[in-house]
């Protein structure tokens, strides 16, 4: 695999990782969504616009 693809990779240092991804239905504003949970924790809610920071 890596051999395969490498070739399309600009030159530098790389890690390859296996992952195994399962993707999930998520509703927004449900649990679960980036933008309502993860996103807010990290960035705060702006407190002017109501809306994240940055």
């Amino acid at each position: 695999m890596i051999e395969a693809f490498g070739v399309l990779l600009p030159e530098g240092e790389y890690l390859p990782l296996l992952l195994d991804v399962e993707p999930r239905l998520v509703i927004p504003g449900k649990e679960g969504n980036y933008f309502s949970g993860e996103q807010v924790t990290t960035w705060e809610i702006d407190q002017f616009w109501g809306l994240r920071c940055r």
